[in-house]
Parts: structure tokens; sequence; C-alpha cells
């Protein structure tokens, strides 16, 4: 039992310190108002089957922000979109 709670610790804290240099590798990335735009463009533009870091995309939301895209049909109905980070 002794052995379990000492891994469960040291999993743990493994865990903790790799999310930390993911935060401090996207600390760079908006340290001002243009380069949080230019990280939010480079996530979300790029060529067809390209790989997308959606770690930085989800660290530059609020975990409660929602993405909300408005569009028109075909009557001329405006309509919007509430989608989470994650959708």
């Amino acid at each position: 039992m002794k052995h379990l709670i000492t891994l469960l610790m040291l999993l743990t804290m493994a865990f903790t310190i790799n999310a930390q240099d993911n935060t401090n590798n996207y600390n760079d990335n908006v340290k001002t108002l243009d380069s949080t735009l230019e990280s939010l463009y480079a996530v979300i533009s790029g060529e067809k089957g390209e790989a997308r870091d959606w770690e930085l995309m989800r660290y530059l939301f609020h975990p409660d922000a929602k993405l909300i895209p408005s569009s028109k049909n075909k009557e001329g109905k405006v309509s919007a979109r509430y989608m989470t980070v994650d959708d």
C-alpha cells in the first residue's frame, strides 16, 4: 500500500511538472496582443492535413469561453452558433 501511494504521488508530480512546462512554453505566445493574435492565427491556419497545436488553442481561451460564429441562410435570416473551444 505504501508503494502504491508513493507511485501515485510521483505520477501526480510528473503530470504537474509537464503541465507547467507547457504553460511556460506558451507564455511567450501571449506576451502582447499581437503575439496572442499571431498564435491564434497560427493554430487555426495551415495547409490541409497539417497538424495543429490544440493545447495552445485551449491555452489561448478562458475555460468557459464561447466561440460564436454567425451566418446568413438563403432567406437572409442571420443565426449564431455557440461553441466551446473543444467544439
